[in-house]
């Protein structure tokens, strides 16, 4: 798998690369581990500091997503924390709660839009398009803003 190369070559060069797999059934009914975003994987620099460049270079590596080249995009924490959780199989509790964000309502935190899956009084239960694929993710209820 292509993504495991460029993990490996990342890595060699000094950089912390995270590739999120899941479990999938194969067409011959056996569980195997995929990227749980094909083609896609994340990797920790300070683009002030580091020589993230570095990385566009990298062998399996085809270039660094960003709003331009010269802009890397960084993926915000509770983002990533929401993605550990699926990778976990974690990313949806077990909460049934519809206190103060209706299920199936609109929402935005920050700038990402999604879709409210479940609330508490606290936190809310968020699904989210991240590169392509469906994501679900916790945020705190505080953080919520309702897309009109």
């Amino acid at each position: 798998m292509r993504e495991r190369v460029a993990q490996e070559n990342v890595e060699n060069q000094g950089f912390e690369a995270y590739l999120p797999l899941i479990e999938v059934m194969s067409a011959r009914r056996t569980l195997r581990l995929v990227p749980m975003f094909p083609c896609y994987m994340f990797v920790r620099f300070d683009p002030a500091v580091d020589r993230w460049r570095a990385i566009a270079s990298s062998r399996g590596v085809k270039r660094v997503f960003g709003s331009t080249p010269e802009t890397p995009t960084a993926v915000p924490e509770w983002v990533m924390t929401g993605v550990r959780e699926a990778e976990r199989g974690n990313g949806r509790p077990d909460v049934d709660g519809r206190h103060g964000v209706p299920l199936g309502a609109a929402i935005r935190v920050g700038e990402l839009t999604g879709v409210c899956e479940w609330s508490t009084e606290k936190r809310v239960g968020m699904l989210l398009t991240l590169m392509g694929r469906e994501c679900r993710t916790t945020v705190d209820r505080d953080e919520v803003e309702m897309v009109t």
